[in-house]
């Protein structure tokens, strides 16, 4: 009796460790253990096979892999001729450089298509504003909702928090609605001021350090390219007496991006100019921006030393390229060059003091570059294939905040 219960048991062990060597083999090496290039190539060229359980087990496996893989998987990316391969090696890229550096904290729904997000100054509070008027305000610990107003009966265009974090500066409108910029109190959601009305949308804003005056971007697309666009036009406000005290005029588009460098000066943008204003001038420094370029973004460190311009080469629209400006000398301090083999058309950008650029894409992918070395630092999927709209960071760095043309707010941290 004793002799069979011992050969049931070395035949148990026996197919166990059958079992285990099978599932080693087919399964291949953990992912803490060194993998050789030759199955590295090995694994990303069963990623184009024809059997999907082969390509399907070579893209668990890969992903389970950490950087020693991505050289290999980033030129399978940009030269395989297999556009199975191509693309399940971004999105492996996209997974391993994920785990490395940013993770997802809190998500919240604002309903409707989110154009803008603000981070106030003690990065308690998140805003949000979208395209169905409203402005939402979320704790930014929980990624509750505070509160909600409505501001417009159109779009909400841009949203930005008071230096005291006091108050909320609302711009927006559209064609066919009003065209206001409003300002509101966060502590109790009333409306302080209503300015003026506009000849055309506010589709920026924003306040001096010292919080006395405010800024806006305006302007109405031409109908066609024999006719102009009409009130490009920049207004800076006081904000106690509410009196505009400024207008500076020059940019031959609509203005998609104002901010203010120190209390006077001020760095605005359209998609085919950009001009700093120095102190009270009424004649502006021309950054310069190539005839065939178009500029799609453009961002401001909060000390306001460092810029970054978004490009696209209306040429060759698969030429797409990030710019870091110095803004006190007006001068290029790096370019950077996208691969052409990613589809990442940037819709908006965040660039911290330290050098750290965030960048926003058309389907829904978050880029993370080193300004000062010009090396990519992470890409990955942060809203499925939905438009990025806003990246922020909060002050001192403490998290970041995307936001989506599908009405999704988030939060991120990095990885430790």
């Amino acid at each position: 009796m004793t002799g069979v219960q011992h050969s049931g048991v070395t035949l148990l062990l026996f197919w166990v460790g059958v079992s285990s060597f099978a599932s080693a083999l087919f399964a291949g090496k953990g992912p803490d253990q060194p993998v050789g290039k030759d199955e590295i190539a090995l694994l990303i060229q069963q990623l184009g096979s024809e059997d999907y359980p082969v390509r399907e087990r070579a893209t668990r496996r890969l992903e389970g892999l950490s950087d020693q893989a991505l050289g290999p998987l980033r030129n399978a990316a940009r030269t395989s001729e297999s556009p199975e391969i191509r693309l399940r090696a971004s999105r492996i890229i996209a997974a391993i450089e994920n785990r490395s550096w940013l993770k997802c904290v809190g998500t919240s729904q604002h309903g409707g298509v989110v154009r803008t997000t603000a981070i106030s100054p003690d990065g308690k509070l998140v805003a949000s504003g979208s395209e169905d008027g409203s402005v939402c305000l979320w704790d930014a610990d929980r990624m509750s909702l505070s509160s909600r107003l409505v501001t417009h009966r159109s779009y909400v265009q841009s949203v930005c928090f008071s230096p005291d974090g006091q108050y909320l500066l609302v711009g927006g409108g559209s064609v066919d609605a009003d065209k206001t910029l409003c300002l509101w109190s966060v502590k109790d959601g009333k409306e302080i001021h209503r300015f003026e009305d506009g000849d055309s949308p506010f589709h920026c804003v924003g306040f001096s350090p010292n919080g006395r005056l405010i800024i806006a971007g305006s302007g109405q697309c031409s109908k066609s390219a024999q006719c102009p666009a009409t009130d490009t036009v920049v207004r800076v406000w006081d904000v106690k007496t509410g009196k505009e005290v400024r207008k500076l005029q020059g940019h031959k588009e609509p203005v998609s991006f104002v901010g203010f460098i120190g209390d006077q000066s001020i760095l605005s943008a359209s998609i085919v100019d950009l001009h700093i204003w120095r102190n009270k001038a009424e004649t502006p420094n021309r950054l310069q921006i190539v005839d065939a370029e178009r500029v799609l973004c453009v961002a401001l460190s909060r000390n306001g030393k460092l810029a970054v311009t978004a490009h696209v080469d209306r040429e060759r629209t698969l030429r797409r390229s990030l710019r870091v400006w110095d803004i006190e000398k007006c001068n290029v301090l790096r370019n950077i060059d996208y691969d052409v083999s990613e589809d990442g058309i940037p819709t908006c950008v965040a660039v911290s003091d330290d050098g750290t650029l965030l960048v926003g894409e058309q389907r829904g992918w978050i880029t993370v570059w080193n300004v000062t070395s010009g090396n990519r630092i992470g890409r990955f999927v942060a809203h499925d294939e939905n438009i990025v709209t806003s990246i922020q960071f909060a002050p001192n760095h403490q998290y970041m905040i995307s936001s989506s043309h599908k009405g999704d707010i988030k939060r991120w941290i990095q990885r430790k």
